[in-house]
């Protein structure tokens, strides 16, 4: 469960991420959910919902694959979506071995095939156990559900400019059209932020989103995600790139950006000191946060107030 959105504008682009993950027993908010990749001027931003080890895994095994190969986005794109698929495939013939020693060949027989004496011999599958076998090998069966739903959605810039593409292990991958999108269980509240967000500005904006607002609308599509959507929450993850290369916001600074956001949406402080102090932290991600805070959110009455709105007193 997670919320992962991006945004891209004329020479760059961001993501966000929540850091919230959870097991059978405990939720954490430690889990970095974004991963950063370069090779000779390309620039990738991938971030991943689903089975949090798989995830792992598959960043792993492509970063391995592509350690010291150039490549562009769509290239890192294919790689990752065969990383994925690959995941997907193995759990299923794993499944078809351990409940009916099957292969995926035998289902798409309907017989098993073995060598003997006589030569080859087809030993037809039972009609209910081939249902259910065909069941596992169209991935599904729920046994399969860790494995299914796993995505990403990653943007890159090359020589061809700044794409946003979705990954996962049972669809095809896919160019996004618009200009932002996101994933997880989170989607839904992140979506209406950034659907808003885009339907509010001009025609002739919506192509080149300026840095600053693109990225408020991307904190502020994870902050009301995190209010409102299980599973997602903690401090946020912020990335993106220009034409200086990738930048990974800190911790406290994205912790701080974060509360910019949802102190200007609170009507606390304008929009314009807002937007000031969130470029400072974003272009500089060593930012003096504090300094920057003390500014911003001012003292005496103001930050009394201030302090309480963002620690939720009514």
């Amino acid at each position: 469960m997670t919320v992962i959105s991006a945004i891209k504008g004329k020479g760059w682009g961001g993501m966000v991420g929540d850091t919230q993950s959870s097991t059978q027993l405990r939720k954490s908010n430690t889990t970095e959910k974004i991963d950063t990749f370069t090779s000779n001027g390309t620039r990738v931003l991938v971030g991943g919902s689903g089975t949090s080890d798989i995830l792992y895994e598959v960043i792993t095994e492509l970063r391995h694959e592509l350690e010291g190969t150039p490549y562009d986005v769509r290239a890192f794109k294919d790689k990752l979506s065969h990383h994925t698929e690959k995941v997907l495939r193995d759990a299923v013939r794993q499944r078809l071995r351990s409940s009916f020693n099957l292969s995926e060949d035998d289902v798409l027989r309907g017989c098993r095939v073995s060598k003997g004496e006589s030569g080859v011999e087809r030993v037809e599958i039972k009609p209910e156990t081939l249902s259910q076998a065909n069941q596992v090998y169209l991935a599904e069966h729920s046994a399969l559900e860790y494995a299914r739903h796993n995505a990403f959605l990653l943007i890159g810039q090359d020589e061809r400019g700044v794409e946003i593409y979705k990954v996962g292990a049972s669809f095809r991958p896919n160019q996004v059209r618009r200009e932002c999108d996101s994933i997880g269980s989170g989607y839904d509240e992140a979506d209406k932020v950034l659907t808003k967000f885009m339907r509010d500005l001009p025609r002739e904006e919506r192509h080149a989103i300026g840095f600053i607002t693109g990225m408020y609308a991307l904190i502020k599509a994870t902050n009301e995600a995190a209010e409102i959507n299980v599973g997602v929450g903690g401090t946020p993850v912020i990335t993106h790139f220009d034409k200086e290369g990738i930048h990974v916001v800190g911790e406290n600074q994205s912790t701080f950006a974060s509360e910019i956001v949802k102190v200007a949406e609170g009507n606390l402080i304008e929009r314009t000191p807002a937007y000031k102090a969130l470029e400072e932290i974003l272009r500089n991600p060593d930012a003096d946060y504090k300094r920057i805070r003390g500014r911003v959110f001012g003292r005496g009455t103001k930050y009394r107030t201030i302090s309480e709105y963002l620690a939720g007193y009514k």
